[in-house]
């Protein structure tokens, strides 16, 4: 019986134990967030342009939900479907076909969440439940979690691909088959996401080849013995051909490994659609240096300027001659936060490491800052996660060290209250589990277009610059005869058009 009693005690100790608390506390908060996004993700249809002109047509057409003869985009699409990476699409409309729900197509940014979290578990070694509350404390993260976008997927895919460089520089030696294998799942989602998470990762991964190849020479890696060397450059060779082949096959088909982005070097001019410097951002910046820009956007001023939220999905919910438009979007708190616990835990590192890190960061700093377009935050907020999750990271390693076991429970604090002030400040808005399913908005939603018919056949026509609504009058969300035509109000006329 006393036995008994001391092991009760001995068991009612260690789960009240400060660390073991805020472990079950975190578990449990992370569980929830989760669950409440999944619900979200499948019961509540995402709205946004994106979502509606692109995204949602996109996965239905590439598993034939529709098709290119019954839903007829505009031509700068035709290149986007054609030219942006087709797996994530097709992802989306195999759960589309499972469930038999269009918003299951939104479940995709979940699932990469917790594909993220499981990563940084399984490599880097901390704990995922503080990784999930530490990027859902991101508002672009925590917005776009449950929608329709594929920015949070892309931003995970780049995140990982950028994370493994970080610990091949940190954990020179730690370096095993697991890490490549991860590697390869990382280049697989950053490739098959969006074009500028190609472009990224590419690059990300070419200094991850450099790097591997330097250190192994110079500090004799652990794949420094022939027989593991070559499974070693086995993996680096799949990896590159996994972060490369959307690249690959627009050099192929168009001649162009960015297609549908136009690209001229010199005397050569590549094809596309689309150009570097076609982005939409208030006035006051257009003088500026694109860093500067990035910076004023990360740093969020006039970032609350007439917003009826706090945060939205693409920040553009104000006038275009808002200071706020597009701006803003990482909780300027947390990313301050972050990088003065970085600062602090890299002076327990061994100096090597320590230098290695810092100069990762400002490596990635300078290069995403300087990105077209990078101070419209959502397109690289994978910047954001990677000083999160450095931060964790290097506390947890370094937890069993007094002072920054402190620091460390101070920092788990603030990550839980940045979480909840982010729902709160925007009213849980991205919580919400009530609101229209895509079927309801068939008949509720506004849009703007011409029906006539023609062989047997109702069509649909909307002129390329107001379409936000077409796929609610498209066979798949009404009659099977219906065919949406997307163009030009000049080009249009009405006996001239092939009803196939």
């Amino acid at each position: 019986m006393k036995s008994k009693n001391l092991r009760l005690n001995f068991c009612v100790q260690k789960i009240f134990r400060k660390d073991n608390i805020s472990s079950i506390f975190a578990k449990a908060l992370a569980l929830i967030a989760i669950s409440l996004l999944i619900i979200r993700s499948i019961s509540v249809a995402d709205i946004s342009w994106d979502s509606l002109s692109y995204h949602l047509p996109f996965a239905a057409m590439r598993v034939g939900l529709l098709s290119p003869h019954n839903f007829v985009l505009p031509e700068y699409l035709i290149a986007s479907y054609n030219g942006f990476p087709s797996a994530i699409y097709y992802l989306k409309g195999l759960l589309w076909l499972i469930t038999g729900r269009p918003e299951a197509v939104q479940l995709v940014s979940i699932l990469s969440i917790i594909l993220f979290a499981l990563f940084t578990k399984k490599t880097l070694n901390v704990s995922a439940e503080w990784i999930v509350i530490g990027i859902l404390s991101i508002p672009l993260i925590q917005i776009g979690a449950s929608a329709n976008m594929v920015d949070v997927p892309a931003n995970m895919g780049m995140a990982m691909v950028a994370l493994s460089l970080y610990k091949l520089l940190i954990k020179t030696n730690e370096i095993t088959k697991q890490d490549f294998i991860w590697l390869l799942v990382a280049c697989l989602i950053a490739s098959g996401s969006k074009p500028q998470s190609i472009i990224v990762g590419n690059v990300i991964f070419g200094s991850y080849v450099v790097v591997f190849l330097l250190l192994r020479k110079k500090f004799r890696l652990e794949y420094s013995n022939l027989k593991a060397l070559k499974s070693a450059i086995f993996w680096l060779i799949l990896c590159g051909f996994a972060i490369s082949y959307p690249a690959l096959l627009n050099t192929y088909r168009y001649g162009n490994p960015i297609y549908p982005m136009a690209l001229n070097i010199g005397s050569l001019h590549l094809q596309g659609v689309y150009t570097a410097t076609n982005w939409q951002e208030p006035a006051y910046l257009n003088s500026l240096p694109q860093v500067i820009r990035w910076l004023l956007s990360v740093l969020e001023f006039h970032a609350y300027d007439l917003r009826p939220i706090p945060y939205s999905i693409d920040q553009g919910n104000v006038p275009l001659s808002s200071k706020s438009f597009r701006m803003g979007g990482y909780f300027l708190p947390l990313i301050l936060m972050s990088l003065f616990v970085i600062m602090l835990s890299t002076k327990r590192m061994r100096r090597d490491y320590a230098r290695r890190g810092l100069l990762f960061l400002f490596c990635i700093t300078i290069f995403v800052s300087s990105l077209p377009g990078s101070n419209e935050l959502r397109y690289y907020s994978f910047w954001a996660v990677l000083l999160v999750v450095i931060a964790i990271a290097q506390l947890e390693w370094n937890k069993n060290n007094q002072a920054l076991g402190e620091i460390f429970l101070f920092y788990k604090a603030f990550l839980v209250i940045s979480f909840l002030f982010i729902i709160f400040i925007t009213g849980a808005e991205y919580f919400k589990w009530t609101g229209p399913r895509y079927s309801d908005l068939v008949s509720s939603f506004e849009r703007n277009r011409k029906v006539f018919h023609s062989n047997e056949k109702t069509v649909f026509f909307y002129d390329v610059n107001d379409f936000r609504g077409a796929i609610f009058d498209s066979a798949i969300f009404s009659d099977p005869n219906n065919i949406v035509l997307i163009r030009p109000k000049n080009n249009y006329e009405e006996n001239g058009i092939n009803i196939k």
